[in-house]
């Protein structure tokens, strides 16, 4: 609003030493003109997952770059990266066309579709980060390519997601979206404690508890609001002692098949894959006949 625009610049590999130009990039305050000019018009800018940790590592960086990699095949102008993780595959500046070496926030997307004039912004590769981001740029008017804005919130959204497994009959635990702490403390006494407190929009864990009193609900919903604040805090039933599958899906044109499937030794809930379980238990056989 103000018209307080950063500069892009480069970032010289060789400090210095002789010229050089690379394709790796930043933006600054510091600066009174720009290194590059913008990108061919069509250009595509693929958002990266950031700092690696708990549920956001190497698998997002490869699809990352099998993204880029295809778009380049597909005759696209021009591919960026916008990542801030030095120890990734898509921060080698010679991958992409540019790769512009920033935090992944709202603010710096803005700034480089506004310099670059980009045809679309890539969310759905960059893991939550990224994809925390694709409901404010869609509300900026910014083009959202690959996975739709409406298919991540569906998946994000606890209560949608929920209820597009009550559509498709695919059984779940008993659940309920809460806004007050009164409504949910109700439904907790109603189904049994433990319960499990979920807010929307979050990796691996984050801010979910599992309940099993009312002593100690209050602070974990207060919590769990506040890590989601626009999104209302679903809580189910907590499964004691659960079994967990995976069965992998790989297209065949209009439909699917499943390429494989494992059972896992792990108790459902827990954040690893290590162990699985070979040959697989009547159980597992009989929730792979109903995914089939």
């Amino acid at each position: 609003e103000l018209g307080i625009q950063p500069r892009i610049r480069m970032i010289d590999t060789l400090a210095g030493e002789w010229p050089s130009r690379t394709n790796y990039l930043y933006l600054t305050y510091r600066a009174d003109a720009d290194d590059v000019a913008p990108m061919p018009r069509g250009s595509i800018l693929v958002l990266g997952a950031g700092p690696y940790r708990i549920g956001s590592s190497v698998e997002f960086d490869w699809s990352t770059m099998n993204l880029v990699e295809g778009l380049k095949a597909e005759g696209v102008p021009g591919v960026a990266v916008l990542n801030s993780n030095p120890e990734t595959v898509s921060t080698d500046y010679d991958r992409s066309d540019r790769l512009y070496f920033e935090e992944i926030t709202f603010e710096r997307v803005r700034d480089l579709v506004d310099f670059e004039g980009f045809a679309g912004v890539v969310t759905c590769v960059g893991s939550q980060l990224a994809q925390n981001l694709t409901p404010l740029l869609q509300a900026a008017g910014v083009p959202i390519l690959g996975t739709s804005p409406e298919s991540i919130d569906t998946a994000e959204d606890r209560a949608r997601f929920a209820q597009l497994l009550e559509r498709l009959k695919i059984p779940q635990p008993a659940w309920r979206a809460f806004t007050t702490i009164d409504q949910a403390a109700s439904f907790a006494e109603d189904v049994g404690y433990p319960v499990l407190v979920r807010p929307s929009y979050v990796l691996s864990g984050q801010a979910m508890r599992v309940i099993t009193g009312l002593t100690t609900s209050p602070g974990y919903l207060t919590e769990a609001a506040r890590i989601s604040p626009e999104h209302p805090v679903v809580i189910t039933k907590f499964a004691r002692e659960p079994t967990r599958s995976s069965w992998t899906p790989s297209p065949t044109g209009p439909g699917c098949w499943w390429a494989g499937s494992v059972e896992h030794v792990e108790r459902a809930g827990v954040h690893v894959r290590g162990c699985d379980l070979l040959p697989a238990s009547a159980p597992h056989l009989r929730a792979g006949a109903r995914a089939n």
